[in-house]
Order: structure tokens, then sequence, then C-alpha cells
């Protein structure tokens, strides 16, 4: 059982980012750019650990003033169980439950413990990993304001591996439920679609609600433990354990934390034939109806077929629109409760200078957080073959790609535009530049995009997870467009006698430059490239 455990789980990272093909050819081209992307990934996990120790550091400060340090380790590990269930509850039913290669595996002469466990294991380490991008950080800053005795540095790596364990199994049950529900009606991709938003604004609204409460600074403490002991119980064992060198409530938190994930994988294992079974069941119309047949454009026909591919995925839709949601949230709260307000409800400080001095560029962090097209040729899988014997000009098939994330992306950017136009109340010039930078990115994240899927595609993928989540193009496109905008903010910053304006007007004129050189590039070297796909 053990060999083959190991196995599974040895299959299913050699997938990740296309690490497997990489390390079996003797092509020097692949062996550099898998060195490539391990010296990407660590550069990533540093920057990501710097942002996370800022964070921490930050809040420090502001805990230390009022003497409430022990509750930096408490914040902090709850923010890691919230992160987790985010980042799990999608990933559950590509990973867990109604993956792809169901009916290959369960033909396999292995046990079906062994695949569920592998399967478990490895969203434990996916999550591990931002459980040590969040945990570590903190820990680092506490024990430089603090001083803790050695217990504390015992207890606090013990408890490291034990925090995303309860937070899995409620976002594995959460991402049932939804694909339960979803897989009885017509519409199954729909109805999830919907299901997820909801769950998303519902999960906005409440963190609203919650961070409205006024607080009374002198008893801040006994309520942000009040809240805890009510939401999550567990928190109060974690707190005894790291903060007070509690034994008794370490063990607690490690038996209760493993018990029930011991649980969860036993009734998994029991139900998981049932389980994978009824997600795979559907709906028929039986009602069927020959309809008129429509004739649409190559380009048109390609454009509905990459938005189909695009709705067709729950999973790919709320991984690449959750930056325009969650700035469409931000704009009405902006334009209901102020912005004073909502910097304070999201703790972005200074959010009134930072909008008003460069409203556009803050507007465009939104947009290069939402790309379809890093992973669109991936996704054709197996069957990149298909498109391209067929008599159309590639460079049509790339421009319905980049179509659809630009129709993911500008309305919205249309919709916020107006919102802060009117609100901040711009003139001409200032109101055209928060529609053309945002929209001049939006392009630039489409088509590079695109361009670096050309470069690192994965068409050997077993779940959509690993190309929509966990690919190398997603993470290199995701660099390269925050990169874009962190450039702008940093001279705007750096260099204050500038004037603001001058170096928006400079940005736009450079990122539409970049957007003509990665056109011709994706017309001429993109074409061959994707011919010998």
């Amino acid at each position: 059982m053990k060999n083959n455990l190991i196995l599974l789980l040895k299959i299913q990272i050699l997938y990740l980012f296309g690490i497997n093909k990489a390390i079996k050819t003797n092509d020097k081209k692949e062996k550099l750019k898998l060195w490539s992307l391990i010296i990407l990934f660590v550069f990533s996990g540093i920057m990501l650990l710097g942002v996370s120790f800022m964070y921490s550091y930050n809040m420090s400060t502001a805990f230390e003033m009022f003497g409430m340090m022990e509750l930096l380790p408490v914040i902090m590990m709850v923010a890691t169980c919230l992160t987790t269930i985010f980042t799990t509850i999608y990933k559950a039913s590509g990973i867990l439950f109604g993956f792809k290669d169901y009916d290959l595996l369960m033909a396999l002469p292995v046990k079906t413990s062994e695949i569920i466990g592998s399967r478990i294991i490895m969203i434990n380490i996916i999550n591990i990993f931002f459980t040590l991008i969040i945990m570590i950080p903190a820990g680092i800053v506490y024990s430089i304001k603090v001083s803790p005795e050695f217990s504390f540095y015992v207890f606090y790596i013990i408890t490291l591996f034990f925090i995303p364990l309860v937070p899995i199994i409620l976002a594995s049950i959460i991402g049932y439920i939804i694909s339960f529900i979803s897989s009885k009606f017509k519409h199954t991709n729909i109805v999830n679609l919907i299901l997820s938003m909801a769950l998303i604004i519902g999960i906005m609204v409440m963190s609203y609600y919650s961070n409205s409460v006024e607080f009374d600074l002198i008893n801040i403490k006994s309520i942000v433990m009040t809240k805890l002991k009510l939401y999550y119980p567990l928190a109060i064992f974690y707190h005894d354990a790291v903060i007070n060198y509690n034994i008794i409530s370490l063990l607690l938190f490690v038996i209760i934390s493993a018990g029930i994930f011991i649980l969860f994988v036993l009734i998994i294992a029991h139900k998981f034939k049932s389980i994978n079974s009824s997600l795979a069941s559907s709906n028929i119309n039986s009602n069927y109806k020959l309809g008129e047949l429509k004739k649409s454009s190559q380009f048109i026909s390609l454009y509905k077929k990459e938005m189909k591919r695009y709705f067709s995925s729950t999973l790919y839709v709320l991984n690449t629109a959750f930056g325009v949601i969650f700035m469409t949230f931000i704009s009405i709260g902006i334009l209901v409760y102020g912005i004073d307000k909502m910097g304070s409800l999201l703790e972005i400080p200074n959010l009134n200078d930072m909008i008003n001095k460069f409203a556009p560029i803050v507007l465009s962090v939104f947009i290069v957080m939402s790309c379809t097209s890093c992973c669109s040729i991936s996704l054709e899988g197996k069957n990149v073959w298909l498109p391209r014997t067929l008599p159309i000009n590639v460079l049509k098939i790339f421009l319905s790609k980049i179509a659809v994330n630009l129709t993911v992306l500008i309305p919205p950017i249309i919709i916020n535009s107006i919102f802060l136009s009117s609100i901040l109340s711009f003139n001409i010039v200032e109101t055209f530049f928060m529609f053309i930078v945002p929209i001049n990115y939006a392009f630039f994240i489409s088509i590079s995009g695109l361009v670096i899927n050309l470069k690192l595609p994965n068409l050997q993928w077993v779940s959509e997870v690993t190309v929509i989540k966990q690919s190398a193009s997603v993470l290199v496109t995701m660099i390269v467009g925050l990169l874009s905008i962190a450039i702008p903010i940093v001279l705007i910053l750096k260099l204050p006698e500038i004037n603001a304006n001058l170096l928006i007007i400079c940005t736009t004129f450079v990122i539409a430059l970049i957007n003509l050189i990665l056109y011709k590039y994706l017309s001429t070297v993109g074409v061959k490239i994707f011919n010998k796909l």
C-alpha cells in the first residue's frame, strides 16, 4: 500500500508545472525551462514571504501599541484557515471529487484508500505551502517583538502542520455540496457558477459586517477572543498552546484537528465511489428539437467556442474573474460608504490618497489579476491538434482567446471607471485616463498571457486544477502583470517631484508599445510555436 500511495502522489507532483516532461526530455531548452521555473518558483516564494512579513510587522505595530502582541499569531492563524478554505473549495472538485481520470484510476490494481490518500495528501501539501508563507513571517515578527521562551518555537512549529486540516475538511464539504446541487440541474455549470459567486459575495458581506463592529480599544482583546471562541473554538486551544505554552491545549489542538481529519478521510473512503458517481450523473433533456442552423464567420465561431469553454468550468471563471469581482465590490462600497470607510474596512491605510493620486493604476491592479488567456492553450490538452488541422488562420484562434479575456475585463472596467470618476469628480482628462489605462492593461495581460502560455504549455494535464491554478504559465503571467503595475507605482512614490499624471501617460504609451510588439510576435513566431505543439 505504501509503495502505491507514494507512486500515485509522485505522479501528481510530476504533473505540476509540466515537470515530468522537462525531466524525461533530452532537449536542452526544456531542461533550461525547468531550471528557470524552479528559480521563478523560489523567487515568488521569497517575494510572498516578504509581503507576508511586512503585513505581519505592520499589524504588530498596532498590537504592540495597545499591549496585545499575543493576538498576532492567533489572527494570522485564522487568516491561514480562511486562505485554506478559499484555495481548497474549488480544488476539491478537481482533485478529490469528479476528477478527469477517475475511471482510469479506479480500473488500476490499487486500493481506493490509496487513491484517496494520495489526493488528500496532495491537497495538504499545497495548503502547507500557504500556511508556511503566512505563519513563518508572523512567527519571526512575534519572536522579534516579544522574545518568547524556547517552548514557543517548539509549539509553533508543531502546530504549523495541523492548522490547515480542519479548513480543508470544511472547504471540501462546501465544494462537494456546490458540485452536488449543480449536478442535479440541466445547466450544471451555470448553477455551479451562480452558487460559487453567491458564496464569495456572502463571505464578503459577512466580512464587511464583521469588520464594521465598533471595538472598544480597552476590551478589544477579550472581544476578539470571544469571537474566535464562537466561530472557531480551536483558535482558543491554539492561543493557549502557543502563547501560554499550555501542553494540554497543544495536545487538544493536535488531537482534535488530526482526529476530525482522519474521521473525514474514513468517511470519504467509505463513500468515495457513491460520491463520484452522484457527481457524474446529470440531467438528460429528452425534449430535443431540431432548430435552424446558423452560419457565422470563422472568428465568431471560434469566439463562441472559447466562450462556451470558459463558462463550462466554474474553476476557470472564478479563478480569472475574481479580480474584477473584488474590484466591483470595492467600487460599490466606495460609492455607498465613501473611500475612508472602505479603507478602514479593508485595512488599507491611505486608500483615499492612493485612489486620488493614481486611480487608473490602482484599478489596473485588479485587471492584471484576471487573465483567461494564460492557460487557454494548455486547456486544449491532447486535442490541441484539432484547431491546428482546421483550415483557419492560427492568428484568428489567438484573437478569439484574447477576445474572451477582453469580454471578461472591459465591461467591469467601464462600470468601475464610471463609478470612481463620478465619486472623485475627475475632469475630462482624468476621466479619459480612468478608461484608457485599465483597458490598455486589459490588452496587455490578455496578449502577454497568451504568449507566455505558448512558451510554457502543459498539454498532458489530467485535472483542470493543474492548468488553471498551478501551471507555470499562470504563475509567470501573474508575476509579469504585477511587475508591470509595480514599476509605475514605485516611480510615482519615489519621484514625487514628477507629475503623477505625466508618469501615467508615459506608462500608457509604454504598455501600448509592448502590446504592439507582443501582437507582432504572436502573428509571426507565435504561429510557428503553435503549429509545433
